[in-house]
Parts: structure tokens; C-alpha cells; sequence
């Protein structure tokens, strides 16, 4: 499918990206990004990021994402796991 999200929906799942797998290599904060992705672009899960990531017991870390600090290697992370549904 072809997704989209809002600039707000992509800074959020920076944010969890960099809180859940900052030390981990690309791959893994790909992963996360793919998760999150997948889950928006599915039938039986909320349609946009925010909802997906604050849905009950789904993404402890959503709860630190307030500090968070991500760089271009999350933005990076998400544009390639957007490349990847398509």
C-alpha cells in the first residue's frame, strides 16, 4: 500500500524510534519503523502513527518520547521502511 503520514505522525515515531533503538544498529531501528508502519497500514489497527503508538500496552517507550532527540539515522530509518511498503 501506498502510505503516507503527517509530519507530526513521522517527528512521533522519531522520537520512539530513537527512545527503543537509539544503540541499535540501522537495521533494528528500521525494524521498528517497518512495525509501526505495518501496523497503520493494516485493517485491524488505528490508521495513522499516533494512535498506533499510544494504543494500550503496544509501546512502553511512548511514555519517554518527550525527551527524546532523534537524528537524521531515524528519519533515515522511517523513509526507507516507507520505501519498503510500497
Amino acid at each position: 500500500p501506498d502510505l503516507t503520514i503527517s509530519d507530526a505522525d513521522r517527528d512521533l515515531l522519531a522520537k520512539l524510534i530513537w527512545v527503543e533503538a537509539q544503540s541499535e544498529p540501522f537495521e533494528g531501528q528500521q525494524a521498528i519503523a517497518e512495525v509501526v508502519l505495518n501496523r497503520v497500514a493494516a485493517d485491524n489497527f488505528p490508521d495513522n502513527v499516533h494512535d498506533v503508538l499510544y494504543a494500550a500496552d503496544q509501546f512502553l517507550a511512548i511514555g519517554k518520547v518527550y525527551d527524546a532527540k532523534p537524528t537524521h539515522i531515524q528519519y533515515e530509518a522511517i523513509r526507507r521502511a516507507l520505501e519498503e511498503l510500497e
